[in-house]
């Protein structure tokens, strides 16, 4: 198995491995709903993780 096939792997599982509050982040809610214990800090997990979503997205047609 080459490098970039193992680490697009690698990147798939984990992101794979993230709690639904990670991905999506519905406003309203008691903070004891939060993953993060507030509506803000969940936006932040979830901003983070879209943007590592969106720079491996296209990996791995860039990496063929």
């Amino acid at each position: 198995m080459n490098n970039e096939k193992t680490v697009k792997d690698d990147i798939k599982f984990l992101l794979s491995l993230l709690p639904t509050w990670a991905k999506e982040v519905p406003a309203g809610f008691d903070p004891t709903m939060y993953g993060t214990g507030s509506y803000t800090g969940d936006l932040e997990v979830n901003k983070r993780v879209r943007e590592i979503e969106d720079r491996y997205s296209g990996w791995e047609e860039e990496n063929k």
